[in-house]
């Protein structure tokens, strides 16, 4: 290779290596403009006369349970959140995604409510009084007479007001900046540090315990279970503890 071709060579190298960069630096770009141009989620707005409970999607059903929500005209607030991730080619990313997986909320107000709701054929459960062990997740079919049954006899029932609801869906959607609260108030866990609960499925079934913590991400409890007469903590599911 003479001298000529050599330089040649860098030369060309050179302007691709510009190019490259140039790219790159184009891209960045355009993601720092996208990032400032997006724009926080549209305000959710809690209809007026309704109150609010949480239904549970059966797995991996969370966008059938909405759309069918939709075409019931039931009013539903899903919580949702801007996630920022990094691909396998080290590209970053933002996601809308669930941050309570298949929780959602959904409004009622009357009869025709409480019909419909029984008719969503991909729920697996809503949030209800269980005669006086507390709240637990029931079958959807099953939910409009525990409630009344409870409303009847003046038992508590896990029924979210429509202020509360509003402060939440702000919360979430990031029109509420000064009420860190709110959150956590309305997402407590069913069943508090130190009281006495009983496994009602898995492999320690009919165990009773004490509830030691609260994993919000897992929605799962940590338990200290009774077993042969000494205290082992063990990770339990929410849908399987019940009031002892």
């Amino acid at each position: 290779m003479t001298r000529k071709q050599l330089e040649r060579r860098k030369e060309k190298r050179r302007r691709q290596a510009e190019a490259r960069a140039m790219e790159a630096a184009a891209a960045a770009a355009a993601r720092r403009a996208a990032r400032r141009a997006r724009v926080r989620p549209r305000r959710f707005f809690a209809p007026q006369g309704r109150y609010w409970i949480m239904v549970r999607a059966m797995p991996a059903k969370a966008l059938k349970a909405a759309s069918e929500l939709r075409a019931l005209n039931l009013p539903f607030f899903e919580a949702r959140a801007a996630t920022t991730f990094v691909t396998a080619r080290g590209q970053q990313r933002t996601a809308d995604v669930a941050i309570l997986r298949q929780t959602l909320f959904v409004g009622m107000g009357s009869l025709a409510d409480y019909l419909a709701l029984e008719r969503c054929a991909w729920l697996a459960s809503v949030l209800s009084p269980l005669d006086e062990r507390g709240f637990g997740w029931i079958d959807p079919r099953a939910f409009r007479h525990a409630w009344h049954a409870a409303i009847f006899d003046r038992r508590p029932v896990p029924a979210i007001s429509r202020a509360d609801m509003q402060r939440f869906a702000d919360h979430v959607t990031g029109h509420l900046k000064d009420d860190e609260k709110s959150a956590d108030d309305l997402l407590a866990p069913l069943f508090a540090t130190g009281i006495n609960v009983r496994v009602k499925a898995g492999k320690f079934a009919s165990f009773a315990g004490t509830v030691e913590g609260y994993n919000p991400k897992a929605e799962s409890y940590s338990v200290a279970v009774n077993i042969f007469g000494r205290k082992e903590d063990v990770e339990i599911p929410e849908e399987a503890l019940e009031a002892a």
